[in-house]
């Protein structure tokens, strides 16, 4: 029996998963302090 190793396996991928998604979330938006709204900005 191996399920040990799938609970393990899926309870990192159930951490892991979320983490990843929102690490490349802000990276892909650096989000600067000084305009950060640029559709305010015109």
């Amino acid at each position: 029996m191996n399920s040990a190793s799938w609970l393990l396996i899926l309870m990192n991928a159930l951490i892991w998963v979320p983490l990843f998604a929102l690490y490349q979330m802000f990276r892909s938006t650096p989000l600067p302090p000084r305009d950060r709204d640029p559709t305010q900005r015109r």
